[in-house]
């Protein structure tokens, strides 16, 4: 109860939803009856933003986005700006009151957007570079969205040997002024007959190689030196996916396979995978030089696809990954060879992120109904805090993209959403804030 003796009140609240009621006391000391209750949304937002509307794919496919004070950088595979084929690289600035405050295509410098995270000057990008499909690029912009520089990581083509390599890059920071690290995959082929009429070798596999390179473009050639991971001593690192800089430390996280831990996987909606040591794998690296100071692997399940890599508040680790049939975090102790892993089998394709109480939340589809989106809050012993959220019939097919928490604004979504349940209502993407107890608004159109 906020007693005033002035016609208005002003008080500072957390984002959330709050019932507000009112009663007065005349001169004469009578106390009124309480109003009837209101709702009152305090720094609340939810907003429909349509960035594909005309070609052949009207559907908006965002990728992921980074957070600034007042407006999020949404990084996407569709816009108006591209020519409707289905693939653009597009860069929005949204504020958080629903207007787009800008939008530029890079569909002449790069493809297939990949991930963006925030430098010293603007953006960090990476996709695939125009040049080849087997080869694939980064490249910085500014705060205005001028490119500043870019530096593609390209195959390399050996007639005389019969042998070829493909790369592929899944996520890049910057160290310092000039040093950028990204994760990189190359797999060495053998090229096994002549050219094709699609213009390709026939190839057989031979082995990949999981690496952390570091670009150092402090002189007039940018230099690229890479650290290769090796494999365990019992099974094999699969793939490298997500990249982390901290204030104290650099960390990648993929998908780790114990020789013995394999179990099979069924198609049955009701199966259960059997616990096993396989799961994920996390490489600590020096922020300095991106060498490798450590390996700690986590168990849940096995054919995993890694899906987020977070720092919880006491310095711990968390990674989120799933198979079809369920989803699974492990937290990897700070300063301990020790992990912590929970499996969920309420959801599958796990986002997470970190929030100031110590622990994260996780949303994702439902295993029990695809077209429905919940959302859990976990502590850091990867404990669920009540039931898990399913969020309302104000989403359609609600499919939550990337989640990130903001100090003033709390727990920010991004994703897609459609007008209708039918298959062939175009995708639009939504992004909007929830409180810590899953309060929310429906998104619409900012006019």
């Amino acid at each position: 109860t906020y007693p005033t003796e002035n016609s208005t009140l002003s008080e500072t609240l957390p984002a959330g939803a709050y019932y507000v009621r009112v009663r007065a006391i005349n001169e004469f000391g009578h106390v009124s009856n309480w109003s009837t209750a209101k709702e009152v949304n305090v720094g609340l937002f939810a907003h429909k933003i349509d960035m594909a509307t005309i070609g052949w794919n009207t559907g908006d496919s965002p990728i992921d986005f980074v957070l600034n004070d007042n407006d999020a950088v949404i990084l996407a595979r569709h816009s108006d700006l591209g020519d409707g084929s289905d693939d653009d690289f597009y860069v929005s600035k949204v504020n958080f009151d629903g207007t787009t405050m800008s939008g530029r295509s890079y569909k002449n410098d790069a493809l297939s957007p990949q991930t963006i995270s925030k430098t010293q000057s603007g953006y960090l990008l990476t996709g695939y570079a125009k040049s080849s499909w087997y080869d694939k690029t980064i490249f910085e912009i500014n705060e205005a969205g001028t490119k500043l520089w870019q530096q593609d990581i390209d195959h390399n083509l050996n007639l005389d040997t019969q042998t070829m390599t493909t790369e592929y890059v899944d996520g890049a920071v910057q160290l310092s002024d000039n040093t950028y690290v990204f994760i990189n995959t190359t797999y060495n082929y053998t090229i096994t007959g002549p050219l094709n009429s699609w213009g390709t070798y026939p190839t057989t596999l031979d082995n990949k190689e999981l690496k952390i390179s570091i670009l150092d473009k402090s002189s007039a050639t940018p230099q690229i030196t890479s650290h290769t991971i090796s494999n365990p001593d019992s099974g094999s690192y699969d793939y490298l996916n997500k990249l982390l800089l901290t204030d104290s430390n650099l960390y990648a996280a993929g998908r780790y396979t114990r020789s013995s831990g394999m179990t099979g996987s069924s198609t049955d909606d009701n199966y259960i995978p059997a616990t096993t040591d396989s799961g994920s794998f996390l490489i600590s690296m020096d922020k300095a030089d991106g060498s490798i100071i450590s390996h700690k692997t986590g168990g849940g399940i096995s054919n995993s696809n890694i899906s987020g890599l977070i720092e919880l508040t006491n310095g711990e680790i968390t990674v989120s990954y799933s198979n079809h049939q369920t989803g699974v975090t492990t937290t990897f102790a700070s300063n301990a060879n020790t992990s912590i892993s929970k499996r969920d089998n309420t959801i599958v394709y796990p986002k997470i992120t970190s929030e100031p109480n110590g622990g994260y939340f996780m949303a994702g589809a439902s295993i029990s109904d695809p077209k429905k989106s919940i959302i859990s809050r976990y502590n850091n012993e990867n404990q669920r805090i009540g039931i898990p959220h399913t969020f309302n019939s104000c989403f359609k097919n609600l499919d939550i993209t990337s989640i990130k928490y903001h100090p003033d604004y709390g727990l920010i979504a991004l994703g897609t959403d459609q007008s209708t349940t039918s298959y062939y209502s175009s995708k639009h993407t939504v992004l909007f804030n929830i409180t810590d107890d899953f309060k929310y608004l429906c998104p619409s159109t900012k006019n």
